[in-house]
């Protein structure tokens, strides 16, 4: 199938992208997951992007800056110079127009040959870029464990002292570290590779996110244990309400194969009810759509009430929505604000000009420009929008906003808005 090609080349993308070229055996071993990492990060955003991401309306909330940025945190004076150099260096903008270029054609040749219709063929193709971002950003996490501190200094394994006895006491940090010097140039099937995997589930069993993480990602491929999409769901899930980004852009990407699957409501209804803010959310989300369920508006509303009381801040979004659409439940203005305010001081920066728009109106609030003035500001602060689309256009909606509002404000009360937004802002990153 012409799919099956086209998904199999972006495989190959993530590995001719290269490797930045760090001498020393440890920057090297850094440099090579690096690369891959900032690869997959930039075809998963163009992805998204792209007419495939408009169809399926998957955006996923990250950048290649902030990933750049993340990288730059776990390197060397020297290694991170030579990064930004890769960065500036033609080969990498060369290869970023080559993911340009594989992209915007994959529309028009992707499918041919294939009875599918788009949002399929889109669907399938944002869970492979999904799993191969995935990929290398769990070994971008393992490549820091093994390689920033100088763990590993050849391809011979060197456990540091104490470590095996901290991991037999069970210390999950101290397990998680030990399965990947095992790990390190992982053969299939070898000894090295299931005492490897061995640490790995006793580190992802007392709830350690980063083995949560890579113990799904195995799960779901069968790499080096048996295939099991229901405990690869369960660890995603897990991970996922932890906050890991790769397991919650893995969910959103691969929630429709999981929902598919046999028992997979039945677990996430368990984990629903245990109190995972994320399975609650999932619950929710298929039940106002329908998804593999019976749509329930009222199941919809109890189960987003749950996950934001939980402190899930989609949920509390969506649940703010909800009072205020008099969806699933009374129409009530008040809780409608109040949830949405939730969400804003959670930084979910659609509730935040969500917030500006009521002061303005005085919708579910006493109308006070000052205020709204204030929450504008937060917004353009905030940058990234959690929501599916429609960035730009708020911003630039928010921007015509503020000025409008500045010509019903005296400079004194700008002034204060101005200073009380900064505050804000501060305490609402600081809590994030």
């Amino acid at each position: 199938m012409k799919l099956l090609r086209t998904v199999s080349l972006i495989a190959v993308c993530f590995f001719v992208c290269g490797s930045i070229s760090f001498a020393e055996y440890n920057s090297e071993k850094l440099g090579e997951a690096a690369g891959a990492y900032l690869a997959a990060t930039d075809v998963m955003i163009k992805l998204s992007q792209s007419e495939c991401g408009y169809i399926t309306k998957e955006k996923p909330n990250i950048s290649l800056q902030e990933t750049t940025d993340e990288i730059l945190q776990h390197l060397n004076e020297q290694d991170a110079k030579e990064l930004l150099s890769y960065i500036e260096s033609q080969a990498f903008k060369d290869q970023m127009v080559e993911n340009d270029e594989f992209i915007s054609g994959f529309m028009s040749v992707g499918a041919e040959g294939d009875e599918l219709d788009e949002k399929t063929l889109c669907g399938m193709l944002l869970s492979n870029v999904a799993l191969q971002y995935s990929a290398a950003g769990q070994k971008w996490k393992d490549a820091i464990q093994l390689y920033a501190d100088n763990k590993v200094s050849s391809d011979e394994k060197n456990i540091p002292d104490g470590i095996e006895r901290k991991a037999a006491s069970g210390d999950p940090e101290s397990q998680y570290q030990l399965s990947l010097l095992y790990l390190e140039n992982e053969i299939q099937g070898s000894e090295d590779q299931q005492t490897g995997i061995y640490w790995m589930k006793k580190a992802a069993i007392q709830g350690y996110t980063e083995a949560l993480g890579s113990m799904a990602y195995r799960y779901f491929t069968g790499n080096g244990v048996e295939n099991d999409r229901l405990k690869a769901l369960e660890y995603f899930l897990i991970a996922a309400n932890k906050g890991d980004k790769i397991s919650l852009l893995n969910m959103k990407s691969l929630g429709s194969l999981f929902l598919q699957q046999n028992d997979s409501l039945t677990l996430i209804r368990r984990l629903a009810n245990s109190g995972n803010a994320y399975a609650q959310f999932i619950l929710a989300n298929a039940y106002y759509h329908g998804s593999f369920i019976e749509k329930n508006l009222i199941a919809a509303f109890e189960y987003y009430k749950d996950a934001a009381e939980n402190g899930y801040a989609k949920a509390q979004f969506d649940l703010g929505n909800m009072y205020f659409a008099g969806i699933g439940t009374d129409r009530d203005y008040a809780k409608g604000f109040k949830w949405t305010q939730k969400a804003a001081m959670n930084n979910h920066s659609i509730a935040q000009y969500n917030i500006a728009i009521y002061y303005c109106n005085g919708k579910g609030v006493i109308q006070d420009l000052s205020e709204a003035y204030k929450w504008i500001l937060i917004f353009l602060a905030s940058g990234q929008s959690q929501d599916s689309r429609g960035d730009d256009y708020k911003k630039n909606e928010a921007t015509k906003l503020k000025y409008e509002l500045s010509n019903f404000l005296s400079s004194d009360q700008i002034a204060q808005a101005k200073e009380e937004a900064a505050e804000l802002w501060d305490k609402i990153q600081k809590q994030g």
